[in-house]
């Protein structure tokens, strides 16, 4: 790890009270057996990528300096072999997603703000999401800290949006939290026309989870019209698929608070849900409903503490300098 990158996390470490800068501890899917053993989640280096199946997507490329280079199950990101693609460092760490949606058409909204961006067919669209800064992207002998990273930041070749990855974070830059659910923590959603909120072309196309302790649990990509026209030809590929069961608004709603929730001219969400915790199968939150979901919707008074982390980030600000000082 460069020493840039080293004064800043321990500068994060003290100011926020994380023991790690890291993301988390793997990438998995929501329905494999990653996380109980049995089953391979999200290649996390490229060694373990090629030697499952996955190949670089266009090989011979020249590396990408804000993602580095890409892979996709046989080298093809298409309907018929998967929307989702993992992204390596030179180094052959893993440095991001994309995901790709077939056959219909983005939000208008989302595309004139770079969120959705077109491929070279007219009917197809991708989404980036970058894990690591750019310093050592495309140097063969650098080598990241971090198993995952330390950032998300969606399209960061373009409009670089950077997202996040604490709870307190997300509620001081005003996403909306919605409903806790076992496994997955509580949700967050950055609507982009908060006077209409459900209005769906303005929903930001990533939702973000976190854990009882304020930290990031998952993230999701959604997108508002079904891909089940593209079903996964084998079970082998289900882990680089959209979730097989598109979500109706009702059930959408499932993941607010909010009881006026509706989505108006929305048949159905797709959703893909990426794990970076492997606590998946022991996240139970306090307050959850019976339901095999186990939801849960908190008070403000549970959450609102952007204030107080004012006052604590500054309470720790000669904390954190001597942590400085002493490197």
């Amino acid at each position: 790890m460069a020493k840039a990158e080293v004064l800043g996390c321990v500068l994060l470490m003290v100011l926020v009270g994380q023991g790690s800068c890291d993301l988390g501890n793997g990438l998995f899917r929501t329905f494999n057996l990653a996380l109980l053993g049995v089953e391979a989640g999200i290649p996390t280096d490229v060694q373990t990528a090629v030697a499952g199946g996955w190949a670089e997507v266009g090989s011979g490329r020249a590396c990408d300096p804000y993602r580095g280079f890409r892979y996709a199950p046989s080298g093809s990101v298409a309907p018929l072999s998967g929307p989702l693609s993992v992204w390596f460092t030179a180094g052959g760490q893993v440095s991001g997603l994309s995901v790709n949606v077939f056959g219909v058409q983005a939000p208008d909204y989302l595309v004139e703000r770079g969120l959705w961006e077109r491929t070279s067919e007219s009917d197809e669209w991708t989404l980036s999401v970058a894990f690591r800064d750019s310093e050592g992207m495309c140097d063969p002998d650098y080598v990241y800290g971090e198993l995952l990273g330390d950032r998300l930041v969606v399209n960061p070749d373009t409009v670089a949006v950077s997202l996040p990855t604490t709870e307190e974070d997300a509620i001081c830059e005003g996403w909306i939290e919605g409903s806790g659910m076992s496994t997955m923590g509580y949700h967050y959603f950055n609507h982009l026309d908060q006077d209409n909120l459900w209005d769906y072309s303005r929903l930001f196309p990533v939702v973000l989870m976190f854990d009882g302790d304020g930290d990031l649990q998952a993230f999701f990509f959604t997108f508002p019209a079904p891909q089940v026209t593209y079903p996964p030809p084998t079970t082998e590929l289900l882990d680089e698929f959209w979730e097989g069961t598109p979500l109706p608004p009702v059930n959408m709603c499932q993941n607010w608070c909010d009881d006026e929730c509706e989505w108006p001219g929305v048949v159905a969400w797709q959703t893909m849900h990426i794990y970076v915790n492997s606590n998946y199968l022991t996240l139970v939150l306090p307050g959850r409903d019976d339901s095999v979901v186990g939801r849960v919707c908190r008070t403000e008074e549970q959450v609102a503490y952007c204030a107080g982390g004012a006052l604590h980030l500054s309470s720790l600000f000669l904390s954190a300098a001597l942590a400085l000082l002493l490197l």
